[in-house]
């Protein structure tokens, strides 16, 4: 394996990991931030509200970008593989 073919593999690699985990992983950040404010505030300790707003959070994110994360990773594969 070339050392230029490496690079572009590693390079692909890691794009393609940001590509699927940066919307996720900002709206769960957002989502805890918020949900932990809102807790603060009104001085409701339970710890499930939090997972239920990244649980809705989550399913929201992926309702409304999977189908264009999903044609992004067909635009990369089919420029990596063809």
């Amino acid at each position: 394996m070339s050392p230029d073919l490496l690079i572009e593999s590693i390079l692909y690699a890691v794009r393609l990991f940001l590509l699927v985990t940066i919307p996720l992983l900002l709206a769960l950040t957002l989502a805890g931030t918020f949900s932990g404010m809102l807790q603060a505030i009104t001085g409701i300790r339970e710890s499930l509200i939090n997972y239920f707003v990244k649980l809705i959070a989550l399913f929201s994110i992926l309702y409304f970008f999977l189908p264009s994360l999903i044609q992004s990773l067909q635009e990369i594969f089919n420029n990596y593989y063809l």
